[in-house]
């Protein structure tokens, strides 16, 4: 998992030689909830569901998949 670890060494602990073993579930929810606060809207991970995805899924239940809406 290279870049789970690279993401907790150089953008939630920013230190390169962040050492993964010390982790408990503790500072993982801290690491966990430092992550959403600070990237969440970056990559649209605060949203419940992703509007292309709820899109897509109400095309394939309506039998629509494929079309242009």
């Amino acid at each position: 998992m290279p870049i789970t670890l690279d993401w907790f060494r150089y953008f939630l602990a920013r230190d390169p030689d962040f050492d993964w073993t010390g982790l408990n579930h503790a500072s993982y929810e801290h690491y966990w909830d430092q992550s959403v606060e600070e990237y969440g809207r970056v990559f649209g991970t605060d949203r419940r569901t992703c509007p292309a995805s709820a899109t897509a899924a109400a095309r394939r239940s309506s039998g629509t998949a494929g079309t242009t809406p």
